[in-house]
């Protein structure tokens, strides 16, 4: 008998401790680094334990640190080693969200400008952040790098530093673009930069230091106890090289990672049901759009062949199908999140106003003699891509048009659309670092010469000298009233077709709190705290 009470006893115990260990049945994810309390014994008197790290899933890895040599994701990597004299994220007024290693900007006039640093700054190896180093960083930007088109109108020759912490920045003409470009422009250590050992060991002024980097797998960043900008809330940042959308969604939902930037969009609706798991949207400067290759000769030398394919773009069936309904159908060639649109432009001329028609689709194919060409739709096999491309080429097949798609790799897409041969549409998205919408088709058309219509002198000339006008303008109410008047005449032309205004979607767990909602400028990690 003492046997038995004895056993039930023991089973009695079982099942308070089960139920004690928490009833909801599911399993928790613990992501590294947790050190979950929630059942620390009351009575233990040893130190409580506290998060200090955050696993990050980002993918495109660039294979270099370099500040020169970033590009696309690996921008959310080098915003936490590395600043700008400001951020820019087109939620206000002005060039700055944000200042950073400048305090204030003075506008001599629209070409003459002194920008007050922020004194007592260092870089991460002990350097002290002077005006000196602005003027060496602008001058390498402009002669040195890759990137010259950040700063195409700063007189790096005129610029110079007035005392340590003062410089006169001279444009030799005013762009509207050009200050916000300048957020894109992190500022590098005269006396120690080195492009043979920035790649691996970058030296900045950000809240974070480089401990180790393994190319195409893990980054690792120590947080800075000289920071100018205080403590860091996070001490330890990991970035995971995480490339494939179901081992992003398997690392997030097992805990491997805390934080995932850029969520596959056909995974949002299961992450964000995943308890204790929220995901994070905003509207994005980034929009899937059409380039048209408008050479003489060519299938689409007229603009009536290019409306033709125009409207048979079935822009709801794109967003619904490629990015399973995250983003918004376009109202205009550009984002409606940019900083400079407006609602004069939206739906301002009729293949956005009546969208897709495979009649009047049709019809314009039968005027431009488009009707059993063949064009080539070409992209670089991102699955949004490859699913556009083929939407729009299965409509064109039913109007009598023989299109076909291609997929290539990033690079190679890139180097096409540079020459004429070999394509006809370019199916990707376009977005632009200063977040204003008319840099973005300018530049696609007239500055990087994508759509090759330079043949079309007469009207090509119209278009680029008022786009010039445009960036030249100042004064807002001036620069709305032309805005409207290059879109008219931009679109009726149609060198681009804008489909779905996208979305920028990051999923992380609850207890990471300081992720943006809003604007377009890179998460950096000094405003992440744990909850």
């Amino acid at each position: 008998m003492k046997k038995i009470k004895l056993v039930v006893l023991c089973c009695i115990l079982m099942l308070c401790f089960v139920s004690c260990s928490g009833g909801s049945g599911k399993n928790e994810p613990v992501a590294p680094n947790n050190q979950n309390n929630s059942n620390k014994n009351a009575n233990d008197t040893s130190p409580v334990q506290t998060r200090d790290t955050v696993v990050i899933g980002i993918e495109g890895d660039v294979g270099t640190l370099d500040p020169y040599r970033v590009s696309g994701n690996y921008l959310s990597v080098m915003y936490n080693y590395a600043e700008p004299l400001w951020s820019y994220d087109g939620t206000t007024e002005g060039f700055a969200s944000d200042w950073l290693l400048a305090e204030s900007v003075d506008a001599v006039s629209d070409t003459e400008y002194i920008i007050h640093l922020r004194k007592g700054v260092t870089f991460s190896n002990g350097s002290p952040f002077t005006a000196d180093d602005v003027i060496f960083t602008l001058q390498y930007v402009k002669n040195e790098s890759n990137i010259a088109y950040y700063i195409p109108f700063v007189d790096v020759d005129k610029t110079y530093a007035e005392d340590d912490y003062t410089v006169r920045l001279f444009l030799n003409a005013y762009d509207k673009t050009q200050l916000a470009g300048l957020a894109n422009i992190t500022i590098i250590d005269k006396e120690t930069y080195d492009p043979e050992t920035s790649g691996l060991n970058p030296i900045g002024t950000g809240p974070y230091v480089v401990t180790d980097y393994v190319v195409n797998s893990t980054l690792t960043l120590k947080a800075r106890d000289d920071y100018w900008g205080g403590e860091v809330p996070i001490k330890n940042v990991i970035f995971k090289n995480i490339p494939e959308p179901s081992q992003k969604i398997n690392a997030l939902q097992t805990g491997e990672i805390d934080v995932l930037l850029n969520c596959p969009t056909a995974d949002v609706e299961y992450v964000d049901s995943l308890e204790g798991i929220s995901v994070i949207k905003k509207g994005s400067i980034g929009q899937v759009s059409l380039t048209y290759n408008c050479r003489q000769g060519g299938p689409l030398a007229t603009k009536e062949a290019r409306w033709a394919v125009s409207y048979a773009v079935n822009s709801q069936g794109i967003l619904n199908t490629a990015l399973n309904g995250y983003g918004s159908v376009a109202k205009a060639c550009f984002s409606a999140s940019c900083g400079d649109f407006i609602d004069d432009i939206a739906y301002l001329h009729d293949t956005y106003k009546t969208g897709y028609n495979l009649e009047l689709a049709k019809k314009y194919a039968e005027e431009s003699g488009l009707i059993g060409k063949t064009i080539t739709l070409i992209n670089n096999g991102t699955d949004v891509y490859v699913t556009t491309a083929q939407i729009i080429a299965q409509a064109l097949q039913e109007i009598g048009v023989d299109a076909q798609v291609r997929n290539f790799d990033q690079a190679t897409v890139r180097n096409m659309i540079a020459g004429e041969e070999g394509w006809d549409v370019y199916v990707a998205w376009i977005s632009n670092p200063s977040g204003i919408g008319l840099d973005q088709v300018y530049s696609q058309v007239f500055k990087f010469g994508r759509a090759h219509a330079e043949w079309d002198t007469e009207m090509y000339n119209r278009i680029d000298q008022l786009g010039k006008k445009l960036l030249a303008t100042s004064d807002e109410a001036e620069y709305a009233e032309l805005l409207k008047e290059f879109m008219t005449v931009f679109q009726d032309q149609c060198y681009m077709y804008g489909i779905v205004d996208m979305m920028t979607i990051n999923a992380a767990y609850d207890y990471v709190g300081g992720l943006s909602t809003e604007g377009f400028a890179t998460e950096r990690v000094f405003n992440w705290y744990f909850k």
